[in-house]
């Protein structure tokens, strides 16, 4: 199977899940309910990227748009933890590339940030590894 981004991947694996609960296929819909779990997993966080989403019913998954929100942790110049913003990350199809908006207020200019961040990881190509039971990066672009 050729490898997709990661964006591909969250539509291609809510739709199969969306069939294989209209179809009653609850052996496969157990399988695609892990993977988008999985999937999920590849979300960055840490760096001052917080709560993100921990399962896929944390992330809204449409064929025209994937949204999930998150938190960043900033920083002030000594490296003490100083405040929190919180954002909307939507990604969206556009032509053979992806279009990021980051909402949220804008506090040092970390929605520049987090759009490289969620871009970098949304355009990864990725594979289900099915003896491993698990997502693996193809290529990082």
């Amino acid at each position: 199977m050729k490898p997709k981004t990661m964006a591909a991947e969250f539509v291609s694996c809510k739709t199969a899940l969306e069939n294989c609960i209209k179809s009653g296929n609850t052996e496969w819909e157990v399988r695609w309910y892990e993977r988008l779990n999985k999937l999920v997993e590849l979300i960055p966080s840490g760096s001052g990227i917080d709560t993100g989403p921990r399962s896929h019913s944390s992330v809204e998954i449409k064929p025209d748009a994937i949204r999930f929100d998150i938190e960043y942790h900033h920083m002030n110049d000594a490296g003490v933890y100083d405040g929190w913003t919180e954002h909307s990350v939507t990604v969206r199809p556009a032509f053979d590339d992806i279009d990021v908006r980051i909402s949220g207020r804008d506090r040092n200019q970390i929605k520049d940030h987090i759009h490289e961040v969620m871009y970098h990881a949304f355009t990864r190509r990725v594979e289900w590894d099915e003896p491993a039971q698990r997502w693996i990066v193809v290529e990082d672009t």
